[in-house]
């Protein structure tokens, strides 16, 4: 009598790579031991096949200690999962061959509790260590540093399926003081940080427009309009698009990055929070007032980017003017590719 196979749904985000390649060995460990894996992206919306499913995993990489944006925004979407079993792996950035300097932050324990809340039975998560691609800020190693890196999470890979066809229980410990820090550090990120880096990228003179980068955007906050290339206001921050471009082309601004400094700094220095009433204030009390001010300040910063931002798609427009809008320092960095995804 043949065994009908167990289904294994896999629901991945990867901006560059290294959740997919993650997701791809441990789908092919399972199948080796009876289950069907079906890799689905979750860019792509709900996953609409086979109902039936023995096993979810979610695999997704690190940002700034947390779930990224767009996965967080996926779980809360899912159906109640009428506590179907479910696992978690994380994959965040590692340099050096000889120590672990990743750091999964909090990551795994929101991702379990946003599934306790769908009614998933999470029984399982952890993290991998893969080569950092952080490109649009960092060069990356060489490739047989990276090379090396994967090397060392091949017996991991195996240990953690192993784990998982098991159904042992098995969490990543997590020292729960980091929260304190970790928390409002990726929450930050998803409010704005991952906002911000989308208006530092520009296209270099070496695009030619292929469309690429709009068409693997998971959000799709590229634009290309009359042969100008720019990033709305949604940017997911997984720098897929620096790391995809054929021509190498997108780079940080090195312009954009000098404008985050007035942007931060004209509310501070004008003030314009004291053109509202004291008594407003006296109304709200002191925790009000601070909150009403981080507010303020948050608003303005970005009203103040937006303008600098049309002013530079302006400017980049110009011929004179373009060697200067597309000065970077990415230009030099060789890209971070993954290979066999």
């Amino acid at each position: 009598m043949i065994m009908k196979k167990r289904i294994a749904l896999i629901h991945y985000f990867s901006g560059t790579g290294n959740s997919l390649h993650a997701s791809h060995l441990i789908g092919n460990e399972l199948a080796l031991h009876g289950f069907e894996p079906i890799f689905h992206a979750i860019e792509d919306g709900l996953y609409k096949g086979n109902p039936q499913v023995d096993l979810h995993l979610f695999f997704f990489p690190i940002y700034a200690t947390s779930v990224p944006h767009i996965m967080c925004k996926y779980i809360r979407r899912l159906p109640a999962g009428k506590r179907a079993k479910a696992a978690v792996i994380s994959t965040n950035g590692r340099i050096s061959t000889h120590f672990r300097d990743g750091y999964q932050g909090w990551a795994l324990w929101q991702a379990r509790l946003l599934m306790y809340i769908k009614k998933y039975d999470v029984f399982f998560s952890d993290t991998l260590d893969y080569p950092h691609n952080m490109t649009a800020f960092f060069p990356p190693r060489s490739i047989q540093n990276n090379q090396k890196i994967i090397e060392i999470i091949l017996p991991k890979i195996r240990i953690i399926s192993e784990k998982i066809i098991r159904n042992q229980i098995y969490h990543r410990k997590f020292f729960l003081p980091n929260i304190i820090w970790s928390l409002p550090f990726g929450y930050l990120y998803s409010l704005i940080g991952r906002r911000i880096i989308g208006k530092l990228y520009i296209a270099d003179i070496h695009c030619n427009h292929c469309g690429v980068c709009a068409k693997k955007c998971p959000v799709h906050a590229i634009k290309i309009v009359h042969g100008h290339v720019h990033w709305k206001w949604n940017c997911e921050g997984c720098m897929r698009c620096i790391n995809i471009c054929p021509q190498k082309a997108i780079q940080v601004s090195f312009l954009r990055l000098l404008a985050l400094i007035p942007a931060a700094f004209f509310n501070p220095l004008f003030k314009i929070y004291r053109l509202i009433p004291a008594s407003f204030f006296q109304n709200i009390g002191s925790v009000g007032k601070i909150a009403f001010k981080v507010i303020i300040d948050v608003v303005l910063f970005f009203l103040f980017f937006a303008i600098i931002d049309i002013i530079l798609r302006f400017l980049s427009g110009i011929p004179f003017f373009k060697p200067i809008t597309d000065f970077s320092l990415t230009k030099f960095y060789k890209r971070y590719y993954l290979k066999n995804k």
